[in-house]
This record gives C-alpha cells, structure tokens and sequence, in this order.
C-alpha cells in the first residue's frame, strides 16, 4: 500500500486505511496531500487550540506548499 499520510497528523489516509473514506484531497500544481477528518476539523480557526505545537508547524508547512486549505482560508485551493 503507498503512504499516503496526513499532512498535519502524519496518520495513513492511504486506500484500505479507516480514515481513507473521509480524508480531505489537497493538491496544488503537481502537489497533492491528504488531511483526515480530524485534522481538518481541528485546522479551522475556532479550534486550532487544540493542535499541538508539533501539528500546527505541519499544518503551517503544508500552507506553503498548498496554500490555505482549510475551512476559512482564502487562498482558493480546492478540497476534494
């Protein structure tokens, strides 16, 4: 099975893992990453609190390659 982690929380999003049903698609040029639901919930303004110190610098990291993705971002990236 290829790796296909969560950019924020690095857990398997692959096909055949359980968060592959519900994983957020990211992609910008010839980029392409997956969030899992969690992650993309707790990415939102009102509960970004709740990442750790170590998921919020992926979550950053992730918006310089894809833009902003999450919900109330602005950068226009689709979510897929």
């Amino acid at each position: 099975m290829a790796r296909e982690p969560c950019l924020v929380c690095d857990e398997e999003t692959a096909t055949g893992s359980p968060l592959y049903a519900s994983r957020t698609v990211v992609a910008r040029d010839a980029a392409r990453g997956y969030v899992c639901v969690d992650c993309r919930a707790k990415a939102s303004p009102e509960r970004r609190g709740e990442l750790s110190r170590d998921e919020l610098a992926r979550l950053n990291e992730s918006a310089a390659v894809f833009g902003t993705w999450w919900s109330g971002g602005t950068s226009g990236v689709g979510l897929g």
